[in-house]
């Protein structure tokens, strides 16, 4: 067992100051990493719905293409439902049998607080349709939902490609 003589020093250890130094750069690594890595609950319904509605009119876009037909997703306001019906040979709106996605409402806590199609007034209330051509053009649109902590998110869906961006917040009307 070493022991120590006088006027010697022991080199084994850390000293106080190399331990807070230590300590000082954990702190900061996780104070940096820890606000990336925590998300609110409360924000998951929201991403989730999001998601889901992303997914539903990229799906109905490919098959109004693949069907060669008019469909439409007729969204229910501020409860956030949604159908996706056909047009019939007499013009008449009728639910698909064959839909690419099953009928949906928007997840538990967030609402589909209003929605903005092409230049017609934004609705929040009733029903409003988004409809795919055959071609697959559809309406510049957007969607805005908001969850019980008041975060939002805006679904802009691009008229000519199968692309809707999610934005982190509410955006306005913007131009194409």
């Amino acid at each position: 067992m070493p022991t120590l003589k006088p006027g010697k020093l022991n080199e084994e250890g850390f000293t106080l100051l190399e331990f807070v130094v230590v300590i000082l750069i954990l702190g900061l690594m996780f104070g940096v990493a820890l606000p990336r890595l925590y998300r609110p609950a409360d924000n998951e319904p929201l991403r989730l719905s999001s998601t889901r509605l992303v997914e539903t009119i990229r799906r109905v876009r490919v098959h109004a293409v693949s069907e060669g037909r008019l469909i439409r997703i007729r969204f229910t306001l501020p409860e956030g439902k949604w159908v996706v019906e056909g047009l019939d040979g007499k013009g008449i709106w009728l639910e698909l049998i064959n839909a690419p996605v099953e009928n949906g409402r928007i997840s538990e806590g967030v609402r589909l607080r209003q929605v903005n199609i092409g230049g017609r007034p934004a609705a929040s209330r009733g029903d409003v349709s988004l409809r795919f051509f055959p071609s697959g053009e559809t309406e510049k649109a957007e969607l805005y939902l908001i969850n019980k902590g008041l975060n939002e998110r805006t679904l802009s869906v691009h008229p000519f490609y199968n692309h809707v961006e999610i934005i982190h917040g509410r955006v306005e009307k913007r131009s194409s």
